[in-house]
């Protein structure tokens, strides 16, 4: 199977900005005494540790790590020429990314016995390379098939 050459780069830069996300840090996490609250030690979650468990935000009321699946099945709709199911399920992908972004300043489940709470302060880069990973797929999709009709007669 042929890719089409100018959504092909897209789809290569949008893997390597996706395995970039995973090596570097996603979200700065606060560690605070339950008593007063104040501040204890900050500490930053990586891409691929927010990969391996980001299906538990689901725990939290977040659903952004789902997106994960559906960005690996737009490229494999690409990969057999769905380009418009591609479209779809990647729109669907950074739109349900983006909702990752009301994750800030949400407590982390944690234990009842833990005398700390672990609260989402920031955004780090390698949130912001993920969502542009997850982009590029409908930047693809949409060059394909914007080529597939130029060259229909």
């Amino acid at each position: 199977m042929k890719l089409d050459r100018k959504s092909y780069p897209w789809l290569q830069i949008s893997v390597a900005s996706y395995l970039l996300a995973c090596c570097i840090p996603t979200l700065e996490l606060t560690t605070t005494s339950p008593e007063n609250l104040i501040p204890v030690t900050h500490a930053k979650m990586w891409g691929f540790q927010l990969l391996l468990r980001g299906f538990m935000g689901v725990f939290m009321g977040t659903i952004g790590w789902f997106a994960n699946p559906l960005w690996v099945i737009a490229l494999l709709l690409v990969f057999f020429k769905r380009v418009k199911a591609a479209l779809a399920v990647s729109l669907l992908s950074v739109a349900i990314a983006l909702s990752s972004i009301t994750v800030i300043g949400k407590d982390l489940a944690v234990w009842e016995s833990d005398p700390y709470h672990q609260r989402v302060s920031a955004l780090l880069p390698g949130f912001y390379v993920w969502i542009v990973s997850l982009a590029l797929v409908p930047v693809a999709c949409w060059l394909k098939m914007k080529g597939s009709r130029q060259e229909t007669p």
